[in-house]
């Protein structure tokens, strides 16, 4: 036993002896940062349905509405059938505008595009209103012992029913495509083979608490598109009319009472 575990121990004395502890260098310099990736470009997709002025929808022949990504130089049409394709966009935030000869602007506000595939995105766009309105009256007046804003739209008649907009401003510039010159508006309809309508609202309703008691209130009479009427601006958080028409001549004043 002792002639076998002896060399067993010499061997195990050689070995650790031996053996070297691991000792690192130092550090070497930092090497160049990389370039910052970023998402690849991708593809802006959808359809731009169409409608007339009266809420019909076209069916054909719909390669007319232009496209445009705001701010860049990308921009397509419509094939026939409505659709579009815009390639090539890089990750950002953008508006999409579509716009077609005799409708109103359509805009698709602050659309968040991560590149890097395809995002779909379909718009309404609407012919602009084209009824003209023959005669006009707005006025203010008491009904049962409540004040009212009395209104007399006149146009000629027509087999379908079309829409208007009292739009009540602190000025008389009012457009109704500039939201920030009008304080709110009063839509009505008038019946498909009638060419007049009558009606009232109530002037000391919350819709008027944005106009002081005593003061003048501007009205402005638009003809407008019965349906989709414009877009909504999340910039500036309000809906922003597109498709009317030509307002009439006059613009009336009425007082808060």
């Amino acid at each position: 036993m002792k002639h076998f575990l002896l060399p067993i121990l010499c061997l195990s004395a050689i070995l650790s002896s031996c053996k070297k502890d691991t000792v690192e260098g130092p550090q070497g310099p930092q090497g160049p940062a990389g370039a910052n990736g970023s998402a690849p470009s991708g593809t802006l997709a959808g359809k731009a349905r169409q409608y007339d002025e009266f809420g019909v929808e076209y069916t054909t022949s719909l390669n007319n509405v232009t496209v445009t990504v705001d701010g860049t130089n990308l921009s397509t049409v419509t094939d026939a059938s409505g659709n579009y394709s815009i390639p090539n966009v890089p990750p950002g935030v953008y508006n999409v505008t579509f716009t077609k000869p005799g409708a109103g602007l359509y805009k698709a506000t602050q659309v968040t595009f991560p590149g890097n595939g395809i995002l779909y995105n379909t718009a309404s766009v609407v012919d602009k209103a084209t009824t003209v309105i023959t005669s006009a009256v707005v006025k203010d007046t008491m009904f049962f012992s409540t004040p009212q804003i009395k209104f007399q739209i006149a146009t000629t008649p027509l087999s379908k029913s079309r829409t208007f907009m009292l739009v009540f401003g602190k000025t008389a510039n009012i457009d109704l495509a500039d939201p920030s010159s009008y304080n709110n508006i009063y839509t009505t309809n008038m019946q498909s083979g009638a060419s007049g309508i009558n009606g009232t609202t109530n002037i000391s309703g919350t819709n008027y608490n944005a106009f002081s008691s005593g003061s003048t209130i501007y009205v402005k009479v638009y003809p407008v598109a019965t349906s989709y009427t414009g877009y909504y601006d999340a910039a500036i958080d309000e809906n922003v009319y597109t498709t009317y028409g030509t307002p009439f001549a006059t613009t009336f004043t009425v007082t808060k009472p």
